[in-house]
């Protein structure tokens, strides 16, 4: 019989410029920690950042009618991770490829999500790093229970059993708009009728900014874009040093949040001549 597996990747981002809402610690100072890798870590982490491009340049390719879209790597990355736990045959080889973990094994691979998930949030004070996981399996359809343990104990999975009907509707939602803090407060309106399973995976990351931009520099500034058309937009300014590269086909520049622990990279496209003053 076939089977029908659901997997929905949530991603949520904000940046925050002046304001606490949070409480607790956020937006105290806190020193710079780096997430110490072994060598076999460091070898994953290296493929896991190689499928994020790969992830991106894929989506970029078939969402390049629209004007804008947001997508989370990570988050495709552990959904596709939870399904390898229960994957086998020609399935696994091909995830196992995708993904990059060719030369590495399950375990290799759930301690190296275990632990990132465990530290990623204590990095910075300054922002705020939340990942969830959670897999919804219809009434009657049978999971191994090595795989249920395995992304209970690796991904920190929340499982549920349901009927499937609007109240599973009711409950998906409600999971995703608390763990994303009430920005995603629906993520589903109904559930087909050959869906046997979804993977949900909610990531919500809140930051100050290392160099806080100034709301008093904010200016009008050109904008072109990718059609060739020229607008003008609000604009963040300021004057600092950063990391910066640049070439014929891209631009890519590097602000850091709180300590510097995390960052966001920004690239132009390649169609984009227009040079990022520097000074």
């Amino acid at each position: 019989m076939k089977t029908t597996l659901l997997s929905a990747i949530l991603f949520t981002f904000c940046l925050l410029s002046c304001t606490n809402d949070d409480g607790g610690d956020f937006g105290k100072d806190t020193p710079r920690y780096d997430i110490p890798l072994s060598t076999k870590s460091g070898e994953i982490n290296t493929q896991v950042q190689r499928f994020s491009f790969d992830f991106y340049r894929e989506i970029a390719k078939t969402e390049k009618d629209k004007e804008n879209f947001c997508i989370s790597p990570l988050s495709a990355s552990l959904c596709l991770g939870m399904v390898l736990n229960g994957a086998d045959g020609k399935t696994y080889t091909e995830m196992q490829k995708t993904l990059g973990f060719e030369g590495f094994t399950n375990q290799q691979i759930n301690e190296y999500v275990q632990m990132m998930q465990t530290e990623l949030p204590k990095l910075d004070g300054r922002t705020i790093f939340t990942n969830a996981n959670s897999l919804w399996v219809r009434n009657g359809f049978p999971l191994l229970p090595e795989f249920i343990q395995t992304n209970q104990t690796y991904y920190n999975a929340e499982v549920s059993n349901e009927p499937f009907d609007n109240s599973t509707v009711e409950k998906i939602n409600s999971w995703c708009n608390q763990k994303t803090n009430g920005l995603i407060p629906e993520i589903i309106n109904n559930i087909p009728d050959k869906a046997v399973s979804y993977l949900i995976n909610a990531i919500y990351f809140k930051g100050l900014w290392k160099n806080e931009f100034k709301e008093s520099d904010t200016k009008d500034e050109t904008f072109y874009l990718a059609s060739g058309g020229i607008v003008r937009v609000p604009t963040m300014r300021q004057t600092q040093s950063n990391n910066y590269y640049a070439d014929e086909d891209v631009q890519v520049i590097e602000l850091p949040y709180g300590n510097g622990a995390l960052a966001w990279s920004f690239s132009s496209q390649p169609t984009v001549r227009k040079k990022i003053s520097i000074k």
